[in-house]
């Protein structure tokens, strides 16, 4: 090997360095000295384990990942067929899931895995309701959490006991992880949030190394609502051996897009085979993780940098919203664009009661050739046509507008009581619904379900400042709430479902 370093020489009483090297022998030794520097170059880059040759934590260029197809509007109009047998089930409240369960197509998890994640602290507010409900069916569910133990005979697998020691104890997020504090019987839900989105990367490695070369892999959480019947009619159409990551899309750093985990997300075996191909031998550890913990440890969650590091392995997601909805069935807002789309997924945010009440519907409600849309939940679940004006209630929370001041014929304003507000949302070309608080009167563009909201103010109201919730009485702090059903009749009987439009990938759409 050929050195270089520097020896003495004196010129005119000056001391001068000079190469050891003459000229003529650096040279020769140039093509050497490169070859060198691009081997150990190669090396180096090498350990990133990314196929992009560039470390994702150190470069500040954007990923390279690319849309698999051009990014837009459209849908598809397959005609599909349910696989349940029998199709519906009547009298389903009444059944226990046992029975239901007898009609599940079961011999479609041959090529399908669920994955559930979970957490400790909620192991009794919701993870029982979803074995009982959405996840009861499914006979070879892997469940996996912060802690490890066997519930209602379930083995619960703690999926961050599989990260290196030395990745674990210097993260400030797992201190109740690594005490002890998540396993226990007093674990708080916010303990648990800090430690959740150490989950996401070492979710994908465990369920790979559990059962590989599933076709699909489906990811969901506890409060996941998940139409199963669709989600069978949905990958039927793809081919799994593709790099496929199906999710709805939310926007991340540099341009990035990544797949919400509320309502769940689905990769093909293509895709978990190319990320994961540092990960198959457990004797290597969890390489992926590694690669991203610097992003993992500042992001504020796992689904984000999970997203992330799948786009540096050019995995990027098709945006399948609102087949995907990152709210739940009382907070969609039912229009075009939300209605003829099929629904795969909502995210319940928690409303286990109302999660298991929709899951008894669908048994009684499932039909053949047609999946269920969101036109069903609009017109069969929730009979919009039919609602009530109640008290107590608010359903202008989503797409909504104050009424405007115009007075009517008798001389009163929308704003001066529930009657009058319900009078001019019906005389209004643009409203569909209303709701009645602290003397305002708002529309609402489309049909939308709501929740019970008792007297007092809503976090809008709150920051507006102490002097906008002060002098109210006691009367103006209640919400009314009504919908106009003349005007939604006659919209719904406009707008037939005559094929389910199962949306193209995009990230355009609203997410």
């Amino acid at each position: 090997m050929y050195m270089l370093r520097l020896r003495p020489h004196i010129r005119n009483g000056r001391f001068r360095a000079r190469p050891l090297l003459s000229q003529p022998a650096l040279h020769r030794a140039l093509p050497l000295l490169v070859t060198l520097c691009v081997v150990l170059s190669l090396l180096s880059l090498s350990s990133c384990a990314t196929p992009q040759g560039w470390c994702p934590l150190r470069s500040k260029s954007k990923p390279p990942g690319v849309l698999l197809e051009p990014d837009g509007p459209g849908a598809y109009e397959w005609d599909t067929q349910s696989a349940f047998d029998p199709v519906r089930q009547y009298g389903a409240a009444v059944k226990t899931p046992a029975q239901l369960c007898a009609a599940f197509p079961t011999h479609l998890l041959n090529d399908i895995q669920p994955v559930l994640k979970t957490g400790h602290a909620l192991v009794q507010a919701r993870l029982r309701t979803h074995l009982r409900t959405i996840s009861a069916c499914l006979t070879n569910l892997l469940i996996f959490s912060d802690s490890a133990e066997t519930f209602e005979g379930h083995d619960i697998i703690d999926v961050i006991a599989d990260l290196p020691e030395h990745l674990t104890r210097k993260a400030k997020a797992l201190k109740a992880w690594r005490n002890g504090a998540l396993a226990a019987d007093t674990a708080t839900e916010p303990e648990g949030w800090g430690a959740d989105k150490f989950k996401f990367l070492p979710e994908l490695t465990r369920a790979w190394r559990m059962r590989p070369d599933m076709k699909w892999y489906v990811f969901f959480e506890d409060d996941t609502y998940v139409a199963w019947d669709n989600v069978f009619r949905f990958l039927g159409h793809f081919d799994p051996d593709q790099l496929l990551y199906f999710g709805s899309p939310t926007a991340g750093n540099e341009g990035t897009w990544w797949a919400n985990g509320g309502p769940g997300f689905i990769l093909s075996r293509g895709a978990m085979r190319k990320f994961l191909d540092v990960d198959v031998d457990p004797d290597f550890g969890l390489r992926r993780t590694e690669e991203h913990w610097a992003v993992l440890n500042e992001d504020c969650c796992g689904d984000s940098t999970l997203g992330w590091a799948l786009w540096w392995s050019n995995i990027t997601i098709r945006g399948v919203h609102p087949m995907f909805h990152s709210q739940f069935a009382h907070e969609v807002t039912y229009k075009e664009g939300y209605w003829c789309q099929p629904v795969m997924s909502m995210h319940s945010h928690g409303q286990m009661t109302e999660m298991a009440d929709l899951w008894t519907w669908e048994w009684e409600n499932r039909e053949l050739d047609h999946p269920l849309l969101y036109r069903d939940l609009a017109v069969s679940y929730y009979d919009f046509a039919n609602l009530k004006p109640r008290m107590h209630w608010n359903n202008a929370e989503r797409d909504s507008f104050r009424a405007p001041n115009k007075v009517n014929a008798a001389g009163r304003s929308a704003h001066a009581s529930a009657d009058d507000c319900q009078q001019a949302c019906e005389a209004h070309d643009n409203c569909f619904q209303w709701t009645y608080h602290l003397r305002a009167c708002r529309f609402v563009r489309s049909m939308h379900y709501g929740h019970r909201e008792e007297p007092g103010f809503t976090d809008f109201d709150r920051t507006q400042g102490w002097f906008y919730t002060w002098g109210w009485s006691d009367a103006d702090r209640h919400f009314h709430a009504g919908w106009n059903t003349a005007k939604i009749r006659q919209w719904i009987a406009n707008h037939p479902c005559d094929k389910a439009r199962w949306v193209k990938p995009s990230t355009r759409r609203v997410y």
